[in-house]
């Protein structure tokens, strides 16, 4: 029978039980090396019909502590000054940075046509924006309780608190551009074109 001895004390740090000479010692090792060697040790077991579970149809790409997400566009709530608005939310798609259960950093983005790597980027059309297309996370709730995008959905559902919108052409109030869109269909031909595509940020 084979052993596999891991001791890890965070994710950068793992060792693994080594035989030298007759004697067992830990040494620290890559862990993209320990996630290969505990791969080929479950290749000798069998685990039986494992069904497998969908995430969400939305995810368009993902890699170690990473989740792309993409949302079309829908009716949503928005709070703004402690009223609501029912808004024609605009396509959106989220780089969503997260650790073992918090959400750290998002970068959002939204786009005209989706077509894939080629889908081009516009600046995410909301308010509560912060330089380099990232969301003012603010005091809302990154605590990953069931999944990426649940957490996502409420820091979107979240009190907006920053009165300027610079996202769009033709608004900067954020009450003005919220009751706006309460009333009228996404403006996409209002947005901000960047010079980037999905495929500048994502690899196939």
């Amino acid at each position: 029978m084979k052993e596999l001895i891991l001791r890890i004390s965070t994710l950068n740090d793992v060792e693994i039980l080594k035989n030298e000479n007759g004697k067992l010692l830990f040494k620290k090792t890559e862990k993209e090396i320990v996630l290969k060697k505990i791969a080929a040790y479950l290749n000798q077991i069998d685990l039986g019909f494992v069904k497998p579970r969908v995430f969400s149809k939305n995810i368009y790409a993902m890699s170690t502590g990473m989740q792309v997400i993409l949302q079309k566009e829908s009716k949503r709530i928005v709070v703004y000054k402690n009223k609501s608005y029912s808004i024609s939310f605009p396509n959106s798609i989220y780089f969503i940075s997260y650790s073992k259960n918090r959400i750290e950093k998002i970068k959002a983005f939204s786009y005209k046509v989706f077509r894939g790597q080629e889908t081009v980027l516009y600046e995410y059309p909301m308010p509560n924006m912060l330089t380099c297309d990232e969301i003012c996370l603010g005091t809302a709730n990154r605590r990953i309780t069931e999944s990426v995008e649940k957490t996502l959905d409420t820091i979107i559902e979240t009190e907006f608190t920053h009165s300027v919108v610079n996202g769009v052409k033709g608004f900067n109030d954020t009450h003005n551009y919220f009751r706006y869109l309460s009333k009228n269909p996404f403006p996409y031909d209002m947005l901000i074109k960047t010079n980037l595509k999905v495929g500048d940020l994502v690899d196939e």
